[in-house]
């Protein structure tokens, strides 16, 4: 199900071996979608503070999971 995430959550779902260190969790996230250009302009056309954001609203998770796949 698509929903509204903070950032660690998310990331934590796509690096769940980082429970116990969420803040890298969230580093690594930002990498992979730092290294897709097009995904990276996407999420900033819905929200310009996007990188400074902790929350992600269904759309930037639903472009993530749809550039990155389902956890």
């Amino acid at each position: 199900m698509i929903k509204s995430y903070t950032k660690s959550s998310l990331a934590l779902e796509y690096f769940p071996e980082y429970v116990h260190r969420p803040r890298t969790a969230v580093q690594h996230l930002m990498r992979w979608i730092n290294m897709n250009p097009e995904l990276c302009t996407r999420l900033y056309a819905t929200d310009p503070g996007f990188r400074c954001r902790r929350t992600l609203t269904f759309r930037q998770v639903l472009l993530i999971k749809e550039y990155l796949g389902e956890p």
